[in-house]
């Protein structure tokens, strides 16, 4: 792989399948979600724990593969992870057991978290000195996404179950798989030059590194801002679950509705990253993310405050539109501001995740107890928290490290 090369054509095929496999896989769950749920009995605060357990360890797994990637030869690894993430797909969809699928599911996270940072290992090699270009590289899995939300809701619509669905996605990751051990294995990956490339990977598509707060943060003032990340996180992973679930569950919205808001939102994340990073480095970050939190606030007010389910899934979209930005903007602006920019990334990698993970059982926990439409406000006034955490200099003044054109 030259680490020179531009576009999706230059990455290697089973790299790309991966990201594109990976989204399917999420958006396939994210339509199943409501039948899973009444398949098990899951009340909102269960479904919140296990997907905290599954995804929480998948992390930790996912943080091992990313070591292991940068001393074999990781396209071959990828390969033989897919395989692997393909057969421990299958166990979920066919056990009737609670407790068996919360087991079977956590497998399955570990494997896909394994997957994750196998992909991004060669990913990030590939566009080590064009980290805008690798941002707009992981707009493949949005479009994985949004391609296994619709044709899961087309399958479902039409009556087929969602045991079928991640099974369908395991036998197109088996035939990725094989493209991978064909042709040259794939360089070893430089440890150097990993360990100081930003990796600006969208959460839900890199396993971070262990959590860990580095020193340079405090004197670069970006500590304060690592918190009000994470706190935002949660509103940009619970939007994409909670949000269709609201509408699929509780206002009886059609599958072919609640996919829809769950297709624009991703789309709208795809574009953020394909041609908005451009456009969004002009505009200071901290009124990117005061803009972006009260969009998405708006948006999940929207969706509690009607009872037509078109309306909203128009809120559920602007909610899944206003914190798409987030991710790669941060990503961007802290690689520009820290003194140690490979460091950074890792540092926010790991409070975004962390964000999302906790933020599962959290919002899981007040749906249960405030009913389904205060988990959603849960979500806007943590979207408020943050607007007046940025207001009050949550993020300092910026002190470039390296020029803004060099990083988007």
């Amino acid at each position: 792989m030259s680490t020179s090369g531009r576009g999706v054509l230059r990455a290697p095929a089973v790299v790309v399948s991966s990201f594109s496999l990976l989204g399917a896989f999420w958006g396939a769950w994210a339509m199943a979600l409501p039948d899973i749920q009444r398949s098990f009995h899951l009340s909102d605060s269960a479904l919140g724990v296990v997907l905290a357990v599954a995804v929480g360890t998948a992390g930790f797994a996912g943080a091992i593969v990313g070591r292991l990637a940068r001393h074999l030869r990781s396209l071959r690894l990828l390969g033989a992870l897919l395989i692997v993430w393909a057969v421990t797909a299958w166990p979920p969809e066919f056990t009737h057991s609670t407790a068996l699928f919360a087991i079977a599911f956590g497998v399955t996270q570990i494997a896909a978290g394994c997957v994750d940072a196998a992909m991004n290992a060669p990913a990030t090699v590939l566009f080590a000195n064009e980290p805008g270009s690798l941002v707009r590289f992981h707009s493949i899995f949005n479009i994985g996404a949004l391609l296994g939300a619709l044709g899961g809701s087309i399958a479902l619509a039409a009556g087929v179950s969602w045991r079928a669905l991640w099974p369908a996605v395991s036998v197109v990751t088996i035939l990725a798989a094989l493209m991978s051990f064909r042709g040259p294995p794939g360089e070893i990956l430089d440890r150097d030059h990993v360990a100081h490339s930003p990796t600006l990977t969208p959460l839900g598509e890199s396993a971070p590194q262990a959590p860990s707060i580095d020193r340079s943060l405090r004197s670069d003032g970006l500590l304060t801002f690592l918190f009000v990340f994470a706190l935002a996180e949660i509103t940009e992973g619970g939007a994409f679950t909670w949000g269709v679930l609201y509408l699929r569950h509780h206002l009886r919205a059609g599958i072919l509705v609640g996919a829809g808001a769950y297709v624009i939102g991703h789309s709208i994340a795809a574009l953020a990253r394909i041609v908005g990073a451009g456009a969004l480095r002009r505009m200071p970050l901290a009124r990117a993310f005061i803009i972006g939190s009260a969009v998405c606030a708006g948006g999940l007010v929207l969706e509690v405050a009607t009872n037509s389910p078109f309306v909203a899934a128009l809120g559920l979209t602007g909610a899944t539109a206003g914190t798409s930005f987030f991710w790669p903007l941060v990503m961007g602006t802290i690689a520009q501001r820290s003194s140690s920019p490979g460091r950074a990334v890792g540092s926010f990698t790991a409070a975004g995740y962390v964000g999302w993970v906790a933020g599962a059982p959290i919002i899981g926990f007040a749906s249960d107890h405030l009913g389904a439409a205060g988990g959603l406000l849960v979500m806007a006034v943590i979207c408020v928290i943050v607007i007046v955490a940025v207001s009050f200099g949550a993020l300092s003044a910026p002190t470039p490290n390296i020029r803004a054109d060099k990083v988007i």
